[in-house]
């Protein structure tokens, strides 16, 4: 499973020991924001050797998305450069472009893939709760459908920062939900999103704040997962906190849980890379973009408030379920109602836990707890009664 850091070590500080720290910390690629072939082939070589690969941006791109250079003979020879590193792993071309930086880009992205089609590219589109003026549409499904049409993305990630102080932001599932249709629809993986850095409206990170943006990420359907950011971001607009690594430099308590959080990742990776996403249900009360339970379903109803569900199948049509606890306060004790042809539930282990499995002697109640931390989820694999053959 891909899980990406953005912004690696600072340019003025380019070090051997601030990837290292970034590859301790569980992630397996890193987005460097260096701008200039010198820093970005340094970077490189330091992350050859230690399996971190990287994103890299470059000037020569930005003249050329934005008009200021129509020669691609800089860029063709940049990448010949790159790409005699194993770390390279592609561009970075656009940040949240709108409609009508399209063109430019889709030009851009031919270009590279004539060249080096193994080299995928790194594109972050607008979240929905952006204006019609950043999206050059009122239709944020349109602005979705183009991205993927016009652009052809490896994988659609989308900003979204998803708290709001001691809230999630209203657009949160929604937005996932577009996420998780768009991945459908066009036969290609997306990305969760979880914040990490404090700045206006969004609070000091917690370490439920962060396993709930990825674990519902995932339960919709996600095959990778991002940080913004391994340091503080540096703009004239916004005035922000510490992220993994503090404006001094060192590590913050968000370093210990994102490792805790990447090392459970790297668990259950190997069946979450495999499954299909089948549905999203919602324990009351059903958030805005969510839907309640409905007939048919492996599960009938869960009596505990903002429990998300999200059922999968694997390419022999084995069922699972993913539970996350929406709540980035308190944990839960929920209690879930199965249905009468589910024979068990054994839970996919992401860490030194045993992992839970549940059966019954009575077939008529079929309730079991269930246990989450703040914001946290839990991957399970349903055990069905086999279905009676017909001679």
């Amino acid at each position: 499973m891909p899980i990406m850091v953005w912004y690696g070590p600072a340019v003025q500080n380019v070090n051997a020991l601030d990837f290292w720290t970034i590859r301790q910390a569980g992630f397996n690629q890193c987005l460097v924001d260096f701008q200039e072939n010198a820093i970005n082939s340094k970077a490189l070589s330091f992350a050859d050797s230690i399996g971190l690969r990287l994103y890299v941006t470059d000037s020569a791109l930005n003249r050329f998305a934005a008009r200021q250079d129509s020669s691609l003979v800089t860029i063709d020879s940049l990448t010949t450069l790159y790409h005699s590193h194993p770390s390279f792993l592609g561009y970075f071309l656009a940040d949240k472009p709108g409609l009508k930086d399209f063109a430019s880009i889709s030009t851009l992205i031919d270009y590279l893939h004539s060249k080096h089609p193994s080299h995928p590219f790194f594109v972050q589109a607008n979240p929905e709760y952006a204006t019609p003026a950043a999206l050059d549409t009122i239709v944020y499904r349109d602005y979705l459908s183009l991205l993927m049409q016009k652009l052809r993305p490896a994988f659609l990630s989308i900003e979204h920062y998803g708290i709001l102080k001691d809230k999630l932001r209203p657009e949160f599932f929604t937005n996932l939900a577009h996420a998780r249709q768009m991945s459908l629809d066009n036969d290609s993986p997306f990305w969760a999103f979880a914040l990490l850095v404090a700045f206006d409206n969004h609070p000091e990170v917690a370490h439920s704040h962060v396993r709930l943006q990825l674990f519902a990420g995932l339960a919709y359907g996600a095959k990778g997962v991002q940080y913004y950011s391994f340091r503080p971001p540096k703009d004239n607009i916004h005035e922000y906190g510490d992220a993994i690594l503090s404006h001094e430099g060192d590590k913050t308590q968000a370093y210990s849980f994102v490792r805790m959080i990447n090392s459970e990742l790297e668990q259950l990776s190997p069946v979450l890379m495999r499954l299909k996403s089948t549905g999203i249900y919602f324990s009351h009360p059903v958030p805005p973009g969510g839907q309640p339970f409905k007939p048919g379903l492996p599960i009938i109803k869960i009596n505990s408030p903002s429990i998300l569900t999200g059922f999968f199948e694997d390419d022999v049509g084995q069922k699972y379920v993913m539970f996350v606890n929406t709540d980035f306060f308190y944990g839960k004790l929920a209690q879930v109602h199965f249905s009468e042809n589910v024979q068990a539930l054994v839970e996919v282990p992401k860490n030194y836990l045993p992992p839970l499995v549940i059966e019954w002697e009575d077939e008529l109640y079929k309730d079991a707890d269930i246990l989450f931390k703040a914001g946290d989820g839990r991957l399970f694999q349903i055990i069905e009664k086999p279905r009676p053959s017909w001679d």
